[in-house]
């Protein structure tokens, strides 16, 4: 299915879902005047924020020559929205990659990968869009993502909302020694940086 890339008029998207938005929330019993005045506004707000990747593409993969041929690990947070409750997931991101005659800047994984979660998604779908977009980008022999993520949406109704998923490109879907690598290399850090 090709994304659609509709021009955003936030202050348009205000004035057209404010009232049934309002509506909802008079169904639902709400009846706090505060509440039915200035949420929907606030609602709309936070869906904008959670809908930017939506509305455009990330590529500023600026690589440099390099002799390195080992194991690059990036490590960052992300933020995403459940496509299936609107309520947001979050956590720790991991990729590494093996380079092949370039590596490139860590800010650019890291935004990318801030980037391209902000949009209502499924865990399982992200670590792979990611998975492919680096392997692509970066040209490596190789490309392991790693997603452990938060889910409000369970979390909100069951004891636990933790999930872990993972994305194999290339060599790590090969050479088992290089996952194994990659995962005694994220779990093995020093524990003063752990937080």
């Amino acid at each position: 299915m090709a994304k659609v890339h509709r021009e955003y008029d936030e202050e348009n998207h205000y004035k057209k879902h404010e009232d049934n938005i309002r509506a909802l929330l008079v169904d639902l019993g709400v009846t706090k005047e505060e509440v039915l005045t200035n949420t929907p506004r606030r609602w709309i707000a936070f869906l904008t924020t959670y809908t930017k990747a939506l509305r455009g593409e990330y590529n500023d993969f600026k690589a440099f020559e390099s002799k390195h041929d080992q194991m690059v690990i990036v490590e960052t947070k992300f933020w995403s929205m459940c496509e299936h409750h609107l309520l947001p997931f979050f956590g720790k991101a991991y990729v590494g990659y093996i380079p092949n005659k370039k590596v490139v800047g860590v800010s650019k994984i890291v935004r990318y990968i801030q980037h391209i979660a902000m949009k209502p998604s499924i865990q399982e779908e992200l670590t792979e869009e990611i998975a492919d977009k680096l392997q692509v980008e970066l040209g490596s022999q190789g490309t392991i993502v790693i997603l452990k993520g938060f889910h409000t949406c369970v979390a909100s109704r069951y004891d636990n909302g933790w999930m872990t998923t993972s994305a194999l490109r290339g060599i790590f879907r090969d050479d088992p020694y290089r996952k194994e690598e990659f995962v005694r290399l994220i779990n093995n850090k020093p524990r003063e940086v752990i937080d």
